[in-house]
């Protein structure tokens, strides 16, 4: 039995040696294999995938704020539109009412007749159109609000849509008086609620 255990620890040496020679006399040299082609096929498509991604998606951002943009120019142009019909519209239709009670109501005032007062909520806007009898010719007028604000304006043309807005509320004289050589004035009696 002494022989094998001597014998295994020879064998043992002679493997230990062999090794230790053959790490250090001939160490073996790095491989260098070619590079996998289909690794470098999909490598380069991917990157080209990238690139057409990242491309797509500014070309589309650019698409989209052009449409944008001219989606926003259409729908102002529309709303414009819209507001000169709306004012055109009120300027005819309150011009023809304004007419209608004017020749039921002017020297008609001892004979009783109903005054309405004009009704606003604070805060909200209350709308007065100012006619030109003499649309060839400007007209200068002062507002007086009632509530400590006085307007001056000039009037081109046949009418304009003025408004004003109250911050309390209470009982107001507006005064509208023009300037120049045909003095006119009128008062109304605004009433501004909660």
């Amino acid at each position: 039995m002494r022989f094998f255990k001597k014998l295994i620890v020879v064998l043992l040496a002679v493997t230990l040696l062999g090794g230790v020679f053959y790490f250090v006399f001939e160490k073996p040299q790095k491989s260098e294999a070619s590079p996998n082609p289909l690794l470098s096929f999909f490598s380069g498509i991917r990157k080209e995938v990238e690139e057409a991604a990242e491309n797509a998606l500014s070309d589309s951002k650019k698409f989209m704020d052009q449409k944008s943009g001219a989606i926003k120019e259409d729908i102002q142009e529309d709303i414009q539109k819209k507001k000169n019909q709306l004012l055109s519209f009120l300027q005819e239709n309150v011009n023809e009412a304004i007419d209608a009670v004017q020749e039921k109501i002017i020297g008609s005032d001892e004979d009783g007749v109903i005054v309405v007062i004009p009704v606003a909520k604070v805060g909200s806007a209350a709308y007065f159109l100012i006619s030109n009898p003499t649309p060839k010719q400007e007209v200068h007028y002062t507002v007086d609000w009632g509530d400590g604000l006085v307007e001056e304006e000039t009037l081109a043309g046949t009418s304009k849509i003025i408004s004003h807005v109250w911050s309390k509320k209470g009982e107001f004289l507006v005064r509208f008086k023009t300037s120049g050589s045909d003095v006119v004035s009128n008062t109304i009696k605004m009433v501004i609620t909660q």
